[in-house]
């Protein structure tokens, strides 16, 4: 039975919806609070025209209250007056004159023959409205007083002199330029303007709640997305010590049973062997080759007892600094030099490691790779520096590791050789995790199967 390697379906399928939950949830409040952004944006622009509307209503009512195109003296008193409601910047545009008062932030008004009746956008914090005025025929200004802005006579009642009649909808009709020199009415002509900015403080108020709120979400969304990638994270790593926890259970069990098992066949088949082979040095003929079997039986019985002590085999490492390359060169004229090719270019010249028990890791897995490459073939072997921890890295040219197998090949048992006992490469792995290091098996994108140690300093 194998000890369990990868992380359950189930813990890994939870991990994920907790990612995708959270980043759902994180989405949903990014596009709600944006639509709800937008409603607000068009609400504030919505109050902001009305702030606009009001204040143009009462520059016309004022202006009215006069005969004849307003002076600068007149617009500064009525922005002065709407000063409270935001007015900062009023001018009165006609085709050849334009009178105003205040600085303005989106440039000073210039007269536009052809254009929509009302136009309205934002400049810096303001907002700006050019409105087009209905023409109408101006008439002398009155002797005596000039009308205040205090005075308002009632709608439809326009005192003689005072300016134009209302147009029937109880909105009087502006001039479109000064009088004649004789103080006759103007003919009909080009629509004046009126340009005005306003510290729309209602709309801003509203926008600047919105953009808080998007801005907040946007935060909360972020952590909301940050805390369920910590979940899950904090999840996989449980997962992997319940792992871990699991396979060393598993290992103890089932080295527990493997050390009696050894110690037990170890006399037995050495008497097995002993007595085999000298039946066999006394026989001849077809005697003599059932003799050898027995003896070959006994041979592969006598190593697979003596993996199974190894593999047993714990206790504490005893590290030293010693030359890695030189421990991989002599694993590999261990296995087979001829066909192991060393690359140690890279290689740092000590590094604190077990000499004994690291070399058995590389005779291991050489010799795996060696057996798994066909006859003649070459295998690579490679060690190195890689961000700091010591990289061994070993690649046959078999037909590397199936899919789904990375992880089953380190288990105890796990062989696809006939005659295998499947114990190297988990006495590698046992090894390596005594050096606080890892080991990790792959397959080249071009064929063969690759092998990665890698141990810390």
């Amino acid at each position: 039975m194998a000890a369990p390697s990868e992380p359950s379906s189930v813990a890994r399928w939870a991990r994920w919806a907790l990612i995708v939950g959270g980043a759902a949830m994180a989405a949903i409040m990014v596009i709600s609070s944006y639509l709800g952004y937008r409603s607000a944006r068009a609400a504030a622009r919505a109050a902001g025209r009305g702030e606009v509307e009001v204040v143009l209503d009462r520059v016309r009512q004022d202006l009215h209250r006069r005969h004849g195109p307003p002076s600068e003296a007149d617009l500064a008193e009525i922005r002065d007056e709407l000063a409270s409601r935001g007015l900062r910047y009023l001018a009165f545009v006609a085709p050849q004159q334009t009178i105003a008062a205040g600085v303005p932030v989106g440039g000073p008004a210039t007269f536009a023959p052809e254009g929509p009746p009302f136009v309205m956008y934002e400049v810096g914090h303001r907002l700006r409205a050019i409105a087009r005025e209905p023409a109408g025929p101006v008439g002398p200004r009155p002797p005596g007083r000039r009308p205040g802005v205090g005075d308002r006579p009632p709608r439809g009642l326009r005192p003689p002199g005072m300016g134009p009649p209302d147009d029937g909808a109880g909105v009087s009709r502006l001039p479109d330029g000064p009088p004649g020199p004789d103080g006759a009415p103007l003919a009909e002509g080009p629509r004046p303007q009126l340009v005005i900015e306003i510290d729309a403080q209602l709309s801003r108020q509203v926008a600047d709640a919105a953009s808080r709120s998007l801005v907040i979400a946007c935060l909360g969304a972020l952590l909301l997305l940050g805390a369920a990638l910590a979940a899950a994270r904090w999840l996989a790593l449980r997962d992997r010590e319940a792992q871990a926890r699991a396979r060393d259970k598993h290992l103890a069990s089932l080295g527990e049973m493997s050390a009696v098992l050894a110690h037990e066949l170890r006399n037995p088949l050495a008497s097995l062997k002993g007595n085999a082979q000298l039946l066999a040095e006394d026989l001849d003929g077809p005697p003599r080759e059932r003799a050898d079997v027995v003896v070959d039986e006994a041979v592969r019985l006598e190593a697979l007892t003596a993996g199974l002590l190894e593999f047993v085999r714990t206790g504490a490492i005893e590290r030293r600094d010693v030359d890695p390359a030189a421990l991989v060169r002599a694993a590999a004229g261990e296995v087979d030099g001829a066909r192991v090719d060393v690359d140690a270019t890279a290689a740092p010249t000590r590094w604190s490691l077990d000499p004994e028990r690291f070399r058995q890791v590389l005779v291991n897995v050489l010799r795996n790779a060696v057996e798994a490459s066909p006859p003649g073939a070459h295998v690579d072997a490679r060690v190195g520096l890689d961000r700091g921890a010591l990289r061994v890295t070993i690649r046959d040219r078999g037909p590397g590791i199936a899919a789904g197998q990375q992880e089953a090949i380190f288990q105890p048992f796990h062989t696809s050789k006939t005659r295998g006992t499947g114990l190297g490469l988990a006495v590698a792995r046992r090894i390596v995790e005594l050096h606080r290091g890892t080991i990790q098996a792959s397959t080249a994108s071009d064929g063969g199967a690759v092998i990665d140690v890698t141990i810390p300093g």
